[in-house]
């Protein structure tokens, strides 16, 4: 074997410190203290979704507001949502209740991640937003502190929430609108689909709902640099699963009248023994953690087209 030449020598050790260095800057980057190291998940068709280094420079974490009226079960989406994630329950808990009694009353976060993490859900007391609440919304997307009670005994007054300084830490990136199934279609039963008829329709008062939605929707646009909401269709499991074709349809065919219907995702409530199973993992029907991850997805795909827009 012919010995390497002194050139030769001085350019393989060159290469190799090189790349030393180049792995230990990437290994001081991933684990600084005050920037999420990834924001990604893994999808089915193997991408990887995560933040460009402009956008981890500019965020701490991605904020997700998530907003709804009482009883819709935003707290067990947000649980639902992080399970799909995540593939895990390590993670603080939303309280999941009865509105009025376990509802939520305060702004809490809940992140991905107890100690390290890269993006998080913003629960928020169940409400309907008219123009009279205004001032909470703006404050909601702005960022307000968090455990600032909204709802309950001894919860601010509107004066004192517009007296509230925003934080920028905690203001929203994308928002999610939570809208039951139940409140949009109902199930005339199976016998329909043998005489030729349409086996769901739209609910009684869906046209008010219609209509609440699309002044919500305006209201955030205006408020977050006309980026379109997220809506997330709970208790799905109310009308056959979330993948129901018949009913996903149905749910389109209304929601699509105030929202782009690829912004609209299904999920089914999962029963309460598999809340929390062997393991530390929760138990979803296949069709709802296929919603949630490309809602995931979309999101993060959104979030970092914003951030690369403002830098340009």
């Amino acid at each position: 074997m012919r010995p390497s030449s002194p050139a030769a020598t001085v350019q393989a050790t060159h290469q190799r410190v090189q790349s030393a260095q180049e792995r230990h800057v990437r290994r001081e980057y991933a684990s600084g203290v005050n920037t999420p190291r990834v924001l990604s998940v893994r999808s089915s068709r193997g991408g990887s979704f995560a933040f460009a280094p402009q956008v981890l420079e500019k965020y701490n974490t991605m904020n997700i507001l998530v907003l709804g009226a009482p009883q819709v079960g935003k707290s067990l989406f947000i649980n639902s949502y992080r399970a799909a994630i995540t593939n895990t329950t390590r993670w603080p808990a939303a309280p999941v209740g009865i509105s009025g009694f376990y509802g939520t009353t305060t702004v809490e976060p809940f992140p991905n991640h107890a100690r390290q993490p890269t993006w998080l859900c913003i629960d928020t007391p169940g409400s309907l937003y008219t123009e009279k609440h205004a001032v909470i919304l703006e404050k909601l997307t702005e960022g307000m502190p968090w455990k600032t009670k909204l709802k309950g005994p001894n919860a601010l007054t509107l004066p004192q929430i517009k007296d509230i300084s925003p934080i920028a830490a905690n203001k929203a990136h994308q928002c999610i609108i939570v809208v039951p199934a139940t409140d949009l279609i109902e199930d005339d039963g199976w016998v329909n689909t043998f005489l030729w008829r349409n086996r769901y329709r739209p609910a009684d008062g869906v046209d008010d709902i219609v209509f609440y939605l699309k002044s919500l929707i305006s209201s955030l646009r205006a408020l977050m640099d006309d980026a379109s909401p997220f809506v997330v269709v709970t208790k799905m499991d109310k009308v056959g699963g979330a993948g129901n074709s018949g009913a996903c349809a149905a749910l389109l065919s209304i929601l699509g009248q105030c929202v782009p219907v690829n912004r609209v995702y299904f999920t089914a409530a999962v029963e309460n023994r598999a809340l929390l199973a062997t393991g530390r993992t929760m138990v979803l029907e296949s069709s709802t953690k296929q919603n949630l991850v490309r809602l995931h997805e979309d999101i993060c795909l959104a979030v970092q087209w914003r951030s690369q827009v403002d830098a340009m």
